[in-house]
């Protein structure tokens, strides 16, 4: 008879219950923190203008909501993952992308560098508008893959074969 393992591992280890004030609170505080920390990138000079110091601060905080958002995240999925069907779960899925910015969605950001083939931001986007583009791509994130390239060509295939022939006896 093998023994059953001392630790297991659930997601009742990051909070006790999905209805539970701490994961309340918890989403409550992040989203006030991404507020925030928006406002605070948008205040700031152009990295370079002498406020490293504030700069440097900024980007411990941004990494310290990206670290709690993929928490929260991951909680949210693992229960999601394990009964679709309760809504409470798709919900909060929906209110976490704060962050994430899709294909599509707009965001404003200041150029810190330019090239004839790219552009570079050094700093946090800000002013992230949901577009439908946006949603177009997320929708298209559950779609079934095309196999192939569709040029609108048609394909080549063996001809079918013709039919007998009748002719004068």
């Amino acid at each position: 008879m093998s023994a059953e393992p001392a630790d297991r591992w659930g997601p009742s280890s990051w909070f006790a219950d999905f209805n539970a004030p701490e994961r309340a609170a918890f989403e409550a505080e992040l989203a006030r923190d991404v507020a925030a920390l928006a406002d605070d990138a948008e205040r700031l000079p152009a990295i370079g203008a002498g406020q490293d110091d504030a700069w440097s601060a900024l980007v411990r905080r941004y990494e310290d909501v990206v670290a709690r958002d993929s928490h929260l995240g991951s909680y949210v999925g693992c229960l999601a993952s394990g009964d679709a069907d309760d809504e409470r779960f798709a919900l909060a899925e929906g209110r976490l992308p704060a962050l994430r910015p899709r294909p599509g969605d707009i965001a404003t950001v200041r150029i810190t560098h330019a090239a004839p083939h790219h552009l570079n931001s050094d700093e946090l986007p800000t002013n992230l508008r949901r577009t439908r583009g946006g949603d177009a791509w997320e929708a298209a994130q559950g779609m079934k893959k095309p196999v192939g390239v569709g040029l609108g060509m048609p394909s080549l295939e063996k001809p079918a074969p013709l039919p007998a022939a009748t002719g004068c006896s």
